[in-house]
């Protein structure tokens, strides 16, 4: 990986998290068939901001003061 394009690796990242977001949803919808699509989103949104086992963020250090806007709020 050492080789790669710093555009190369936040591409690789973004793909990451697009196929981590994917099966998430994936394991939701297996998990809890009755779930609409709105609530796929909301219980997505909710698992992602909350990230269980790392609810201060991945890195050590202290808790960042960003504002993270809602999933209403990113449309449009």
């Amino acid at each position: 990986m050492g080789s790669l394009s710093p555009a190369d690796r936040l591409r690789m990242a973004f793909e990451m998290h697009e196929v981590g977001r994917r099966m998430y949803i994936q394991k939701l919808k297996r998990a809890r068939s009755g779930l609409t699509e709105p609530e796929l989103r909301e219980e997505l949104l909710q698992w992602l901001l909350n990230a269980p086992g790392a609810e201060n963020g991945d890195y050590p250090g202290p808790r960042s003061q960003r504002r993270i806007r809602t999933w209403s709020t990113c449309s449009g």
